[in-house]
């Protein structure tokens, strides 16, 4: 679904499974925290990054390559994604980095909800560490709650608003979770093509 956004966008909101792992901050390293963003500090999580950053800045010239010579499109695409899939095995014999997802999540490029067993106190703040997959995209980020709400169960529902991440992760995120949801859609309609039409 479709979220309310910024100041100019709109995010998206998607049922997804990552790695997350979130620590509440006192004020004064809540504050502390937020002066020193600005990357993940991880030469790992750098290089996911900036394929996406890549990625994000070439994909309009793509569309336009695509409109008059549709094989070279095609060529670069296949070599795009042939990077992808070289950066994802990197990752993958890095045992310091999450290998696979452990909580799932509701995820847009603002904010992120989670059921969780603890309540935590409405505009307090968080160290945020998240991994995205299959790209293994890191953050390394401080979140502050935003939300926190009683269920049934006697968990608590969890939004984390994203409000200091640099605007190349924030993209990242958002192209994240736009590739994500047109994969949730795609899936739907080959389960709803291959349902019976009850005839």
């Amino acid at each position: 679904m479709v979220s309310g956004s910024g100041e100019q966008r709109e995010y998206f909101h998607v049922d997804d499974w990552v790695h997350l792992r979130y620590q509440p901050l006192d004020a004064a390293t809540f504050s502390a925290r937020q002066q020193q963003l600005g990357g993940s500090g991880n030469p790992d999580c750098e290089l996911a990054l900036q394929l996406h950053t890549l990625s994000s800045q070439g994909a309009a010239l793509l569309s336009s390559i695509r409109k008059q010579q549709s094989e070279i499109a095609q060529y670069l695409s296949l070599i795009d994604r042939k990077i992808e899939l070289l950066v994802q095995a990197h990752s993958a014999g890095r045992p310091q980095l999450p290998q696979h997802p452990n909580r799932e999540v509701l995820l847009s490029a603002a904010t992120i909800r989670l059921k969780v067993s603890e309540a935590l106190a409405v505009d307090s703040g968080v160290a945020l560490q998240l991994v995205l997959f299959p790209e293994r995209l890191c953050i390394d980020s401080c979140a502050r709650v935003s939300a926190c709400q009683a269920r049934s169960d006697g968990d608590y529902m969890l939004e984390l608003a994203l409000e200091w991440l640099p605007e190349a992760i924030r993209e990242a995120l958002f192209r994240h979770t736009l590739s994500r949801q047109t994969a949730l859609r795609r899936q739907q309609r080959e389960r709803e093509q291959a349902a019976p039409s009850g005839r």
